[in-house]
C-alpha cells in the first residue's frame, strides 16, 4: 500500500474551514435559542436525547432536520421506507464476504488506565491488519461518523478530509475503515459502563452466550449509534404528510429504542429481558454494525476473564463533538 498522504490544496482547507465557521455559527444561534437538537449537536445541557422525545414523535428542529424519535416511526426509516440513509463522504456499501478478522486481544491490562484507549489501539489494529500507514489513515478518519451532524474543530477537520479521500485507494472496505473504529469502540464502552453498573461484569466469563445478549441490550439502552442521519428520497406514508423528497431526517435510536410502547421499563439496562425489536441500521450501515457487535461479543468476555476485578475508575470523558455516537475519548478503570 502507499504510505504518502496526499496533501489537499491551500484553498480547498480555506474553502473547508469557512463551510465550517458558518455552519458552526448557525447551530450554536440555534442551541442559543433553545433548540433541543441544536443543543445536543453542541453537547450542551438540554439536549439530552429525551429532550427530543418530549416534542413528539415526528419534528422539525430549527436546523431543517426532521426528527424522528418513536419505535414505529423510526422502524419504518430503518427498514428503507423512502429514506437513504447518510454515510460518511457518501460512501457505498461495502462488498459482501469480508475476510474473518483477527481475534480481539487487549493485552494485559495495567492496575489504573485508559480503557477507550486500550479498546481504540486494539480495534485499529484488527482493522489495519499491521499495515502502519492504514492504521494511521484510520485515526484521521475516526470523526468520521459524528462528523456527519458536528464537525470536528479545524486542524481535525482538515485531516479528516485528507483521510476521506484516500479510503477507497488504502482500502477494499471503505465504509467500514471510516466508521469500524467509532462504531466498536463505542458499543464496548457502552456495554462495560452498562454491566458495571448494573453488577452483571462477573456474567461475562461464567456464561456463553451471555455477552451476544449484552451487546443486544447495549444497541438498545446505549447504542453506539444514537442518531442516523438519512435523506427522504420520497414521501413516505408514515409522515403524516409532512416529508417531503430532499427533506433531511435524523431518527434518534436513542429514545427510539426506549419506546415505552415496545419496551417494559425502558430506562433499566436488563440483557435478560424478553426478547424485542430493537432498531440498527441496516442497508450500508449493516456491514459496520455487524462488525461492531462481532467485535464486542468476541472482547467482552476474554476482558471479564482477563480482569475480574475490573472497576470504573472516574466518569468517562465525552467530547462535545460527538453526537451521533457520544462515544468516550476517555474511560479510566482500575483492576482489583
Amino acid at each position: 500500500m502507499r504510505q504518502a498522504r496526499r496533501r489537499r490544496e491551500p484553498e480547498a482547507d480555506q474553502r473547508l474551514l469557512r463551510r465550517l465557521q458558518l455552519t458552526e455559527g448557525l447551530l450554536w444561534l440555534h442551541a442559543a435559542r433553545g433548540d433541543p437538537y441544536a443543543r445536543l449537536l453542541c453537547g450542551l445541557p438540554g439536549g439530552e436525547p429525551e429532550r427530543l422525545r418530549e416534542r413528539g414523535p415526528l419534528w422539525r428542529a430549527a436546523t431543517g432536520d426532521w426528527l424522528v424519535t418513536d419505535h414505529a416511526g423510526a422502524a419504518r426509516a430503518t427498514a428503507g421506507g423512502h429514506v437513504v440513509p447518510t454515510t460518511p463522504f457518501d460512501l457505498p456499501a461495502d462488498p459482501p464476504g469480508a475476510p474473518t478478522p483477527p481475534a480481539p486481544d487487549l493485552g494485559t491490562l495495567p492496575d489504573r488506565g485508559d480503557l477507550a484507549a486500550v479498546v481504540r489501539r486494539d480495534v485499529v489494529r484488527v482493522l489495519a491488519g499491521g499495515d502502519a500507514g492504514t492504521a494511521a489513515l484510520l485515526a484521521d478518519v475516526e470523526p468520521a461518523v459524528d462528523a456527519a451532524l458536528r464537525a470536528p474543530a479545524p486542524v481535525p477537520a482538515v485531516r479528516l478530509a485528507e483521510a476521506g479521500a484516500e479510503l477507497s485507494e488504502r482500502t477494499d472496505r471503505p465504509l467500514l475503515a471510516a466508521t469500524g473504529v467509532r462504531l466498536a469502540t463505542t458499543l464496548v464502552l457502552n456495554a462495560v459502563a452498562a454491566l458495571l453498573g448494573a453488577g452483571g461484569w462477573s456474567r461475562l466469563a461464567a456464561e456463553p452466550g451471555f455477552a451476544a445478549r449484552v451487546v443486544t441490550e447495549t444497541w438498545r439502552y446505549a447504542p453506539p449509534l444514537r442518531l442516523w442521519p438519512a435523506r427522504v428520497e420520497a414521501a413516505p406514508a408514515w409522515g403524516r404528510g409532512l416529508l417531503a423528497p430532499g427533506d433531511r431526517m435524523v431518527v434518534v435510536l436513542a429514545t427510539a429504542n426506549r419506546d415505552g410502547t415496545v419496551f417494559a421499563d425502558p430506562d433499566r439496562f436488563d440483557p435478560d429481558r424478553p426478547a424485542a425489536p430493537v432498531l440498527t441500521p441496516g442497508g450500508p450501515w449493516a456491514g459496520p454494525v455487524g462488525f461492531a457487535r462481532w467485535y464486542a461479543e468476541a472482547l467482552l468476555p476474554r476482558l471479564a476473564a482477563a480482569a475480574p476485578g475490573l472497576r470504573p475508575d472516574g466518569s468517562p470523558v465525552r467530547p462535545g463533538r460527538a453526537p451521533v455516537t457520544g462515544t468516550a475519548v476517555r474511560f479510566p478503570v482500575r483492576v482489583i
